[in-house]
């Protein structure tokens, strides 16, 4: 027995090695993954992606081109060859279609833009998509490089907040959940930022709570959905009315706007709940032994 316990080791350490090795053969990376670029009509501009094959495999590979929106008024993309955001954008892409990349290696896709004269000013939004397959088998994924083209001249900037809200009026919990509906009515995407000013009952403020930090973007005539969180932490956290200001900034260039919105929330801790009820029955009790006593 004592024999066989080195073989079970080994055994232990070799078979995850080589089941991890046989599942990840079909690795590609594609870089830059979004690109932002302004130009003007009559523009031409000249790109380029890179595919970098990971894997010891061939991967074969085909290039296409297709249009994306925002999915409803969530952060995620969607794709099709329809979509073509007020013009025919993807029919200014041209790039060489490639079939195959050998393991280990990389290669850098060219692409270039011709912008016409007649282009629409305001945000244009295509995708590069790279189809994969590996080796001889039927494995294939799908890798995507945005571009958005955002043409210069006269457009229209506006948008603002849809909904601004608790997922609760009354919060009978520390952790409160501030939604925030922004609706880009303009022709160009925007970044919103700014913040929620959270104050109590006699105007005190507890805590100011950054909008977007990361500066993501709301495409042109979409609507995104901002959440943010307040964890008022401690088991002791103060029941009450409370105040939230949301200061929001949007704009592109050098036109911005502001927009201030004002809510109310209670927060109900069921601990002082608890407590307050406790103190309610402990007087009733000694009220109700002094009458009886009378």
């Amino acid at each position: 027995m004592k024999k066989l316990i080195p073989i079970i080791v080994f055994l232990i350490i070799l078979i995850p090695q080589r089941i991890f090795a046989s599942t990840n053969y079909n690795t590609l990376t594609l870089t830059p993954t979004l690109t932002r670029i302004s130009l003007s009509r009559g523009d031409i501009y000249k790109g380029k992606i890179k595919i970098i094959n990971n894997s010891v495999k061939t991967a074969y590979i085909s290039v296409g081109i297709v249009g994306f929106r925002q999915n409803g008024n969530s952060n995620t993309p969607l794709f099709s060859k329809k979509i073509n955001n007020k013009s025919q954008a993807i029919h200014w892409v041209h790039i060489k279609n490639i079939q195959s990349i050998k393991g280990n290696t990389n290669l850098e896709l060219k692409y270039i833009i011709n912008i016409p004269t007649n282009a629409s000013s305001g945000g244009h939004y295509i995708a590069i998509i790279i189809n994969k397959r590996i080796g001889n088998t039927n494995i294939e994924e799908s890798l995507r490089s945005l571009i958005i083209i955002d043409i210069k001249g006269k457009m229209k900037i506006s948008g603002f907040v849809k909904t601004f809200s608790t997922s609760n009026f009354f919060n009978f919990s520390n952790k409160i959940v501030f939604n925030i509906n922004f609706e880009n009515t303009g022709d160009i995407e925007l970044a919103p930022q700014g913040f929620i000013i959270i104050k109590n009952l006699w105007g005190g403020v507890v805590k100011i709570i950054p909008i977007n930090p990361t500066g993501s973007l709301d495409l042109s005539h979409s609507q995104r959905k901002y959440q943010n969180i307040w964890n008022n932490k401690g088991f002791l956290y103060d029941s009450g009315i409370y105040n939230a200001q949301l200061i929001l900034n949007y704009g592109y260039g050098s036109t911005f706007y502001n927009i201030n919105k004002n809510i109310k929330f209670y927060i109900i801790n069921p601990l002082y709940v608890i407590i307050l009820l406790g103190i309610i029955i402990f007087i009733y009790i000694i009220i109700k032994k002094k009458w009886g006593k009378k």
